[in-house]
């Protein structure tokens, strides 16, 4: 149970519920980040779990999950897309996101974007003959959207150096600047590159060909990579820190938390998914003295 985390000594926890309601029995508060995959709208039906949903009717299910969900944690992100359908995208979180900040008054993160790299992708991006459709592109990109509740974010820890890398080029000479005390003086001086580079927000992952991070992630319907849940995991929960999923699916934000030595409670509406998540978690080794 979630209490065994937040009140207690385990690591992690992941239970068979409705997302909505185990949300509503959490403390304020309580996590530091959540970060989740919903269903994409009509994209997948999930089995027993009947998932499928019009995007209208997506959005009002999904504004009291993530109104709920900022409640409970200092930021919530969703990895969320939707359906081309009849030739046209059907916009379901474009309208959730709409709908959150203008009328729930959230506060929005500037949108991170998976940048989706194949195997069957070349070093320039360009994929295998015929993908895509008669009518449109291939999509080569899912958004995540970020919010935290009205006020704006929580003077939590950041880590945004996380999963940088030294820069790739020395510096090219002097930079010009604006004077600090609102002058309209220019100034030159002398550019000095940092240790590690900001990483930015494109997230540059691979799909497919048993890159996901774990050989039993397959098992779920729509697994998403390791390597994205680790960025959210790593950027904005501190070591120790506790991190969330109500969407828990095949333990991939868990799997994420427990390698980097964060906390983690969970929920899955089915009892399938749980006993996956489990399955998972029993060869991840927790970190416990994370960085």
């Amino acid at each position: 149970m979630w209490r065994d985390v937040i009140e207690g000594d385990a690591r992690w926890s992941c239970e068979a519920a409705d997302c909505l309601e185990w949300l509503r029995a959490l403390p304020s508060n309580a996590v530091d980040v959540l970060f989740c995959s919903p269903p994409y709208t009509a994209a997948r039906d999930y089995a027993e779990a009947q998932a499928a949903r019009e995007s209208a009717v997506w959005v009002r299910w999904m504004r009291p999950i993530v109104v709920e969900a900022c409640r409970v944690a200092g930021v919530v992100f969703l990895n969320v897309s939707d359906q081309v359908k009849d030739g046209c995208y059907q916009n379901g979180p474009e309208w959730l996101h709409a709908d959150l900040t203008r009328l729930d008054g959230l506060v929005a993160v500037r949108p991170y974007i998976w940048a989706k790299q194949g195997p069957e992708f070349d070093d320039a991006g360009n994929g295998i003959p015929g993908s895509g459709g008669d009518h449109y592109h291939r999509n080569d990109y899912e958004p995540v959207y970020g919010y935290a509740r009205p006020g704006g974010l929580p003077p939590k820890w950041t880590d945004n150096l996380a999963f940088g890398q030294p820069p790739k080029y020395a510096a090219g000479g002097k930079t010009r600047v604006r004077d600090q005390a609102g002058g309209r003086r220019i100034r030159n001086v002398e550019y000095v590159p940092p240790a590690v580079s900001n990483p930015g927000n494109v997230i540059r992952v691979g799909v497919g060909g048993g890159r996901l991070g774990h050989p039993i992630a397959h098992h779920g319907e729509a697994p998403m990579p390791l390597a994205v849940a680790e960025r959210f995991v790593c950027w904005y929960c501190p070591p120790d820190g506790i991190v969330a999923d109500c969407f828990s699916g095949s333990g991939t934000t868990c799997h994420a938390s427990v390698m980097h030595g964060r906390r983690f409670i969970g929920c899955d509406l089915r009892q399938s998914q749980v006993d996956l998540c489990a399955r998972r978690l029993r060869t991840v080794t927790p970190n416990l003295v994370p960085a």
